[in-house]
């Protein structure tokens, strides 16, 4: 692949991961929605409501103490710097170190099973304490860049899944890359002129005080959005068939589970076993019933209201955003979807369903508790 063809490439992977990126901010981190379009003829019928007959209340948000203030403002100010921070990949054979970033491939295995829902590749980490769970940050920095090592222990009797306390543990891990972060002096001069947030690392910190209360805010705004969907998915619950919830999990465990079992060559009776632990699991049928609903819900709203061939000029806009929050040219962005149906069609059914739910919201009454004093 020629230099050219290659920045292209990364360009268009740039504005896909703005996109999702934006889109989680929006909806899914908070609202855990995820878009999902189907044929609505072919699942039992509900009725939608009056959108304007729907009312929701938010609770007032809880007050941080002064303490909890101070623990956050200090997490992002490290996560700053470390965004900052110079980067020195460590060689094939080197120890990692702590402190250290590393991208790792993880199996974990309970009772001699794979583990559902703990399966990553390319899962990037902080080498720091108690990193996932006691015992592991250990076992890492006794290990290599490029090594690949089985990690045996108990989980801790106070893990938060309670079906798992207690019980003999194994994790697969290979670490694929190590990189050294040697962050910034937050008082050199040019780091704050590049940063540009302030003359002082104490303007700086003011700064993100400043941001932190916005994103609460945002926060306690989000949830009022959240809500209203929620009691607009209370119509659609009935048409989540059985038959299209397993559907569903079963193409998601394919998509995040099932490429990364078969690249390590896991036998097929044990990635059998992790599909059925999948959509076996309570909490996320539960889960991923509420998000069928939500997205059923919208779609009936999105035919039924008009919205689901909007004007191409919104699309345009839509793209113009997302160019700008990657960094590149909109028109490149354009002129590269349309040798790509598939990512065209992503951002598509993204734009089509951010917009659908901003309807929601301008026409569902949704109130905001008062704090009490």
């Amino acid at each position: 692949m020629t230099e050219k063809k290659e920045e292209k490439k990364k360009k268009i992977q740039a504005s896909v991961t703005s996109m999702e990126r934006l889109f989680r901010a929006q909806l899914e981190s908070k609202l855990s929605f995820q878009p999902t379009a189907v044929d609505l003829s072919k699942l039992p019928k509900f009725q939608l409501p009056d959108l304007k007959e729907i009312q929701v209340t938010v609770p007032a948000p809880l007050e941080l103490s002064r303490s909890e203030w101070e623990m956050e403002l200090k997490e992002r100010v490290g996560d700053l710097l470390l965004s900052h921070a110079k980067e020195v990949p460590r060689k094939a054979g080197e120890p990692v170190q702590w402190g250290d970033r590393i991208r790792i491939d993880l199996i974990p295995y309970v009772d001699g099973n794979i583990l559902s829902q703990g399966i990553y590749e390319g899962l990037e980490l902080l080498v720091e304490p108690d990193a996932i769970m006691p015992g592991f940050s250990h076992a890492v920095v006794e290990n290599t860049a490029g090594s690949t090592f089985l990690l045996q222990c108990t989980i801790p009797v106070d893990y938060p899944e309670s079906t798992l306390q207690g019980k003999p543990a194994a994790f697969s891990i290979t670490i694929k890359e190590a990189v050294e972060l040697i962050p910034p002096n937050p008082e050199d001069p040019e780091f704050l002129t590049a940063l540009g947030m302030g003359n002082s690392f104490s303007e700086v910190t003011d700064r993100l005080l400043e941001e932190l209360q916005e994103e609460k805010d945002a926060e306690h705004e989000l949830e009022g959005v959240g809500l209203a969907l929620e009691a607009l998915s209370e119509c659609a619950k009935s048409a989540v068939t059985d038959e299209l919830l397993e559907t569903v999990l079963r193409n998601q465990w394919i998509q995040r589970e099932w490429k990364t079992l078969q690249s390590k060559g896991i036998p097929e009776e044990d990635c059998n076993e992790a599909l059925k632990s999948w959509i076996n699991d309570a909490e996320l049928r539960s889960d991923v019933s509420q998000q069928l609903a939500t997205s059923l819900a919208l779609q009936a709203v999105g035919i039924r209201d008009g919205l689901m061939q909007p004007p191409a000029e919104e699309f345009d806009r839509f793209l113009d955003g997302i160019a700008e929050d990657g960094e590149m040219n909109a028109q490149e962005l354009r002129n590269s979807l349309a040798s790509d149906i598939s990512t065209r069609d992503q951002f598509y059914q993204q734009f089509v369903y951010t917009r659908i739910v901003d309807h929601v919201v301008s026409q569902v009454q949704i109130r905001f508790a008062r704090p009490e004093f």
